[in-house]
């Protein structure tokens, strides 16, 4: 059939594919309304609730699950965004990569702990078997009077 004056069939608009999205947490609120997801988009991390336009694409922030999203296009057809599997708590099998988890050799070039002064003078000891409060709070006095430094940093 020709016809000079018909309406040309109308042009569906064009379907834009997904941007490339990555699920990188989700935050759930009540109302379901205030829920947002963390996403990253085209290589940049943002938050987003739902009914947030997803950066440059016709693209919107439908729902929000406990480990997944749903984005809609401008038709209203939806794509589910799961986040990425959990690591596998088991990782004997990356062993294999050299790392490991065995005692280190005695001369390793590990920091070690600093060493005691070695003119400090032991703690004064009670022979008699018989402490009071007073006579340590004597000791404790002296100790103070002759070093505080050494006294505090054994004392903590």
């Amino acid at each position: 059939m020709f016809a000079i004056f018909a309406d040309p069939d109308p042009i569906a608009a064009a379907v834009q594919p997904p941007p490339n999205v990555e699920l990188k947490g989700v935050l759930l609120a009540i109302p379901e309304s205030m829920s947002s997801a963390l996403l990253n988009i085209n290589g940049e991390v943002k938050n987003y609730r739902i009914g947030d336009g997803l950066k440059d694409s016709d693209y919107i922030l439908v729902a929000v699950d406990w480990n997944s999203v749903i984005i809609a296009d401008a038709n209203d057809k939806e794509t589910v965004i799961s986040m990425p599997d959990a690591m596998s708590l088991d990782q004997s099998d990356m062993l294999a990569g050299g790392v490991s988890n065995q005692r280190l050799p005695d001369n390793s070039m590990l920091p070690t702990a600093p060493q005691t002064l070695q003119d400090t003078p032991p703690e004064p000891t009670e022979t008699n078997g018989e402490s009071s409060p007073q006579t340590a709070i004597e000791e404790a006095v002296t100790a103070l009077q002759e070093n505080p430094a050494s006294y505090l940093s054994r004392m903590g």
